[in-house]
């Protein structure tokens, strides 16, 4: 099974994918501009990838109630977004909460970006840097596999 994770952001998107065939990550810069723009410059790289990679499934972290409502609003429409394309390509989207994917990862639903970066890279034995934002869409993906056995 291929499992893509993504960490939605209008500066930056996360996307980790795991596979049989490995683990590819990376980053989608949203760049400078109106809201359209971002969006339709990520929408149409997240697209791209779905079809070039196929994932069986795509991993997201379930929003909660932050501390600033515009941005909540914002990365909301970007998520609806992503669930629009995979339902095109006909890809099943799961959401967990993050506490729930960091206790997964780390064994504490507290953990810091830092020690999901840290755990992600030692679980699936990545050498050198992972961007927070792609680790945080691998620990996703990777937290659904095993919590659906389905990990090595």
């Amino acid at each position: 099974m291929k499992v893509m994770g993504i960490d939605p952001g209008f500066s930056r998107t996360g996307f980790g994918i795991i596979s049989p065939e490995g683990v590819r990550f990376g980053v989608i810069k949203g760049g400078r501009g109106p809201k359209q723009e971002r969006m339709m410059r990520i929408c149409e790289e997240l697209e791209r990838i779905m079809k070039r990679e196929k994932p069986d499934a795509i991993i997201l972290e379930e929003f909660y109630y932050g501390k600033n409502a515009r941005t909540l609003s914002v990365l909301s429409e970007l998520k609806g977004a992503i669930i629009y394309l995979a339902g095109k390509r006909k890809i099943k989207v799961y959401e967990f909460p993050a506490s729930e994917i960091k206790k997964g990862i780390t064994g504490n639903g507290n953990a810091s970006k830092e020690q999901v970066n840290r755990m992600v890279k030692e679980l699936l034995h990545i050498e050198g840097n992972i961007p927070e934002d792609a680790s945080d869409a691998l620990a996703s993906a990777y937290f659904f596999m095993v919590r659906n056995d389905m990990g090595d």
